[in-house]
């Protein structure tokens, strides 16, 4: 564990850190990266130091950021350099999600709202659609041969469904409760692995992380024999992000 005084000297080592002043610090909740809340003479912020994870590509994120900067319940982006290994967005003081949120109608639309406005985007960067990134996955680390052979069949049948041709928009592809933040509007934070997808991902994947039903809130173009084999490839996926993520806690 790496003690605090190395952790105020990292801070103050980004530039625009120094040149804002920092004022104070706190380690927040860890995830898949180490973050940190700062307060500076212009503001909170939230200092983001990358972990390497496998099928996130820091550039893409960032270009992606930046694609979306134009809407107003996104974090502003204060600095940002993936070859440094940071990202610096301004502290939102809303609280999460609680899996309750899902299962109300009025925040479900507002919510609705705005990720029509994300799916709308069009996403060229091919190696983000989730297809793509889980063989990545599977080809990079040890995963119990059940769980791979569920994932490439899963794969496979959703191919000759048609479905990761009508990948072709923006997604999420990581919307749990905790990046969710507020409402009126909700704030939607943790972009590092949005990318090409179909709208019904994001559903979908907010589905396995809440319990709730959202099935009124499918897009129209979402083809029915899409949703189990969906469901599944889903589901699979957390078992794999899980001991990936134990994986790489055990590695540190």
């Amino acid at each position: 564990m790496i003690d605090n005084s190395v952790w105020h000297d990292r801070l103050l080592s980004i530039p625009v850190v120094a040149k804002a002043g920092l004022l104070g610090w706190q380690a927040l909740q860890p995830g898949s990266n180490q973050n940190f809340k700062i307060e500076t003479t212009q503001g909170h912020w939230v200092v983001r130091f990358n972990q390497s994870i496998p099928g996130v590509d820091r550039l893409v994120e960032q270009q992606l950021l930046q694609q979306l900067q134009h809407l107003a319940w996104l974090p502003t982006m204060i600095d940002c350099d993936p070859g440094a290994g940071y990202l610096i967005t301004e502290f939102i003081e809303q609280s999460v999600w609680q899996k309750s949120d899902f299962s109300n109608p009025q925040r479900i639309t507002q919510l609705a709202d705005q990720l029509r406005l994300i799916h709308l985007q069009p996403c060229d960067q091919a190696p983000t659609r989730l297809d793509r990134r889980i063989q990545y996955y599977l080809s990079q680390t040890q995963v119990a041969a059940d769980l791979q052979r569920r994932l490439t069949q899963g794969i496979d049948t959703l191919e000759q469904l048609q479905f990761w041709t009508a990948c072709r928009w923006l997604c999420h592809h990581d919307l749990n409760p905790g990046n969710l933040l507020g409402h009126k509007p909700v704030y939607l934070i943790d972009w590092e692995f949005a990318g090409q997808g179909h709208a019904i991902l994001d559903w979908l994947i907010m589905e396995q992380e809440s319990g709730a039903d959202l099935s009124s809130w499918y897009p129209e173009d979402t083809r029915p024999d899409w949703i189990i084999p969906l469901k599944t490839l889903i589901s699979d996926l957390m078992k794999l992000w899980n001991s990936l993520t134990t994986a790489r806690i055990q590695n540190c």
